[in-house]
């Protein structure tokens, strides 16, 4: 399965090939469940081009593929033709997103998991917050409210 993605990527990136059509006619086909119900076939194509950027040719094979990939993995597990419904279709932005490697999450201290000194009373799941940036901040009340904030 791993190759056959792989595949699928590397021939969209050539110019002029007939899988990104293919993708594109997948797009624009596709069921939204955050169209407007009054939305006539006709509008259709229109309305999807105002969510999808159609000429950014990665970000439509991505879509593409992974739009097939839902479709074939849902007549598998059904057994039949079933029809993916996506409910909506967002950009995701990465200049809100850092992404850091567990040393460099450690040294900065961020989160400073303790276990408990008593080796009996050591659980997987529970850990005591150590001196860290996360125990300063940390003002909740609740469980859920930390949990909330860790995540």
């Amino acid at each position: 399965m791993k190759c056959q993605i792989l595949r699928f990527f590397n021939a969209c990136s050539d110019k002029f090939n007939p899988l990104y059509d293919n993708c594109v006619r997948r797009i624009l086909v596709m069921d939204l469940g955050c169209a407007p119900e009054d939305l006539s076939p006709e509008d259709r194509p229109s309305y999807i081009r105002s969510l999808v950027d159609l000429s950014q040719e990665r970000s439509v094979c991505a879509l593409g593929g992974l739009l097939s990939f839902l479709d074939k993995s849902l007549a598998r597990l059904t057994l039949g033709a079933y029809e993916c419904n996506i409910l909506a279709v967002k950009y995701l932005s990465l200049d809100n997103i850092l992404w850091m490697d567990t040393d460099t999450l450690m040294n900065l201290q961020i989160f400073a998991p303790k276990d408990h000194p008593s080796s009996f009373k050591w659980s997987w799941n529970r850990s005591k917050e150590g001196f860290s940036i996360f125990g300063l901040f940390n003002q909740c009340a609740s469980k859920l409210g930390t949990r909330r904030m860790r995540y």
